[in-house]
């Protein structure tokens, strides 16, 4: 996970950089990358310090079914 946040870091500030260089590219790089770290912040608050490695199991299954189900119900609609 370290390792990951560090090559995140990484990415971040060569993303600042390049907007400070004037790339328009970048910066949209910048605006998804706030995007993802938005959508996993969220998946993050799911799970309480407190938990077991196999209640975050279940709760990420549960998840996966959910969105699973979501997909189903679009799909029906769409068509």
């Amino acid at each position: 996970m370290h390792e990951t946040l560090e090559k995140l870091e990484e990415y971040f500030l060569d993303l600042l950089a390049r907007i400070d260089e004037g790339d328009e590219k970048a910066l949209d790089e910048l605006k998804a990358m706030k995007s993802y770290i938005a959508e996993i912040h969220s998946v993050l608050e799911l799970i309480d310090e407190s938990e077991s490695l196999e209640s975050i199991e279940k709760k990420m299954k549960l998840l996966e079914e959910r969105f699973d189900m979501l997909m189903l119900e679009l799909s029906k609609v769409v068509g």
